[in-house]
């Protein structure tokens, strides 16, 4: 699952952009992008970037409701999930692809999920995506794919200015906390060294939903339904990357390749690890969601 460095785009995936580039959005600022998504808080961070930033967003939860929206109304770049219920990334990619045969300009398809592997990136290319975004995002990489393909989009917001405080905020907070305790994974120096403006976007949201997340990982499991398991894992494995949270990655990481059957089924101690990780790190993302909210006020 982490076969290539956390946050490394694979640059031999890369499809020539000027072959889907439209000749008439090359010099838009303000672009229509589609994000297919099944997971809230990967939305929300993709969401308020990409709006940030001035461009009309829409976001949907699966394949089948982004081939409605892409029937009704064209869109400049689309943002495909791979693990989706109800229809999956690749399969909306091909029903894309069907649509828009004969079309001098085919429609960019940015993959999106938290496994690197070669096999899933080849994938990617035979399915006709056009390009590859990692997970956990940064914001430097979802900027980069928009200027790839669109050279003239914002990517910078007219309030970046005031959010800025936010990461050094962050960074003294936890700066006497760059040792290790106890032998314990940091996790507060860890957040610190985090891509500042994903962790605070999402800060909130992730103490929220991840005891959620945590509860329908373990229900898949004891009931045997590996595809709910494997999209959980993939959600789980790219929110705590966000945070840099290493040893909960870790663990992420082998009960994914259980699920993939390259080692035995995972076992309750498994899911029992992740959930004592996750309440460590738990009360510093909620110091950084509280220095965020102080900082908006």
């Amino acid at each position: 699952m982490y076969e290539l460095e956390k946050g490394e785009a694979s640059s031999d995936l890369l499809v020539d952009p000027a072959a889907s580039r439209d000749p008439l959005a090359i010099g838009r600022t303000s672009l229509a992008i589609l994000v297919v998504e099944d997971n809230q808080l990967n939305q929300h961070l993709v969401l308020a970037l990409l709006a940030g930033w001035g461009h009309r967003v829409d976001a949907v939860n699966n394949g089948i409701e982004a081939l409605r929206l892409h029937q009704e109304k064209p869109f400049d770049l689309i943002l495909m999930d791979l693990q989706m219920p109800e229809m999956g990334g690749f399969e909306a990619t091909a029903r894309i692809l069907e649509r828009e045969v004969g079309r001098p300009v085919k429609t960019p398809i940015v993959a999106m999920t938290a496994s690197v592997m070669e096999s899933e990136r080849a994938s990617c290319i035979a399915a006709g995506m056009s390009d590859y975004l990692p997970k956990p995002f940064k914001v430097e990489m979802i900027a980069a794919i928009l200027k790839k393909y669109f050279p003239a989009a914002a990517t910078t917001s007219p309030v970046a200015a005031r959010k800025a405080p936010v990461k050094s905020a962050a960074h003294e907070f936890y700066a006497a906390r760059m040792k290790t305790n106890g032998g314990k994974f940091d996790y507060a120096a860890a957040i610190a060294q985090a891509d500042a403006e994903v962790v605070r976007l999402i800060a909130t949201l992730f103490l929220e939903q991840a005891p959620l997340h945590l509860r329908k990982m373990r229900w898949a499991w004891q009931t045997g339904n590996h595809a709910a398991l494997q999209r959980q894992v993939d959600t789980m494995s790219g929110l705590l990357g966000s945070f840099l949270a290493e040893p909960a990655c870790r663990i992420v990481a082998e009960i994914y390749r259980s699920v993939c059957g390259r080692t035995p089924l995972p076992s309750a101690e498994l899911f029992d690890a992740l959930e004592r990780e996750v309440a460590e790190l738990m009360p510093h993302v909620a110091a950084i969601a509280l220095l965020s909210k102080v900082n908006k006020g």
